[in-house]
């Protein structure tokens, strides 16, 4: 969402170093998700679903 808001900032306000900030953030974004996935994916097969507590 950050990311998103900082584009339409960015283009909504004319300021260009705002929309690029945006744009960098969001392939951050894009990047962590599916690592995000894949851990959770993998804690959940490596443990049987169980937690760990």
């Amino acid at each position: 969402m950050y990311a998103v808001a900082g584009m339409y900032l960015g283009r909504v306000d004319d300021l260009p170093i705002v929309e690029w900030t945006g744009r960098a953030w969001l392939w951050v974004a894009l990047t962590a998700w599916p690592l995000v996935l894949l851990a959770v994916l993998h804690a959940l097969f490596t443990t049987g679903g169980r937690n760990r507590a």
